[in-house]
């Protein structure tokens, strides 16, 4: 008896806490509860018609995260209009909708996947990048060889010498941060661009490897382009802090700028 008391008193105490939280509040409980798979608060923090969604979260989630630290609680911000609210952050964005026992999440599968599935899609995002990274220093390689091929062979011509300086102008950074990525990236689009204009055959055809260096760049490239759809689909996905897209979702040749 004292244990059914117990337990109705703490769910009391929970459900008029929650009547006065916040939106971000309530976001921060709600993320934590499904990270932490305790589905009982999470189903008690879900809108009424999206509740459903959480019977598939009873298969899949599991007690493996850690919110407070993936999902940057710091800088949630919220935008409230009537009975409707947003809270976001760089990572994640969950609507809300105030019903009469307070804010409640309305829960979506892809909302519901990118607070389950955080830490594998991280780890899949950095292992695209480290693929897409191999392709794009695989080509550096090889586009530096070339130049010092035509080096051998005299003055660089105006576009043999830009492509020069374009590679000498690409390194890797120490430390890979979501700005450092981005400028990696446009960096190497720039390179692509430049390459197509740069390759050109020496005068002297029947002793000339030029052609040898336009096959291997050219694989290079292809490489890297089936690289670049690998991981735009993992960044997109990731949301994370570090691996941001190549491209933006509302433009696919425009490289995402800081």
């Amino acid at each position: 008896m004292k244990k059914h008391l117990l337990l109705f008193f703490l769910a009391a105490f929970f459900f008029s806490c929650n009547k006065n939280s916040s939106p971000t509040e309530t976001a921060e409980q709600f993320i934590t509860a499904l990270a932490s798979a305790d589905l009982t608060t999470a189903t008690a923090l879900a809108s009424s018609d999206t509740k459903t969604v959480l019977e598939k979260a009873q298969k899949e989630t599991k007690n493996t995260q850690k919110p407070a630290d993936s999902f940057q609680f710091a800088s949630l911000a919220e935008s409230v209009s009537g009975n409707k609210a947003d809270v976001h952050n760089d990572i994640i964005s969950l609507p809300l909708v105030k019903e009469s026992d307070g804010w409640k999440v309305v829960l979506t599968e892809t909302l519901l996947n990118e607070i389950q599935k955080r830490d594998e899609m991280q780890a899949t995002v950095k292992a695209k990048w480290a693929a897409l990274l191999k392709e794009y220093e695989a080509r550096l390689q090889v586009a530096k060889e070339y130049i010092n091929y035509k080096k051998g062979m005299g003055t660089l011509s105006p576009k043999a010498a830009l492509l020069n300086e374009t590679l000498n102008s690409i390194s890797a950074p120490g430390e890979w941060t979501r700005e450092t990525t981005a400028g990696y990236l446009q960096k190497q689009q720039a390179l692509s661009k430049v390459i197509d204009q740069a390759l050109e055959p020496s005068k002297a055809a029947n002793a000339d490897l030029s052609l040898s260096y336009f096959l291997r760049i050219s694989n290079a490239g292809d490489r890297i382009k089936a690289a670049e759809t690998d991981y735009q689909v993992s960044a997109e996905k990731a949301h994370s802090l570090v691996y941001v897209p190549l491209f933006a979702k509302a433009d696919t040749v425009n490289v995402v700028s800081k």
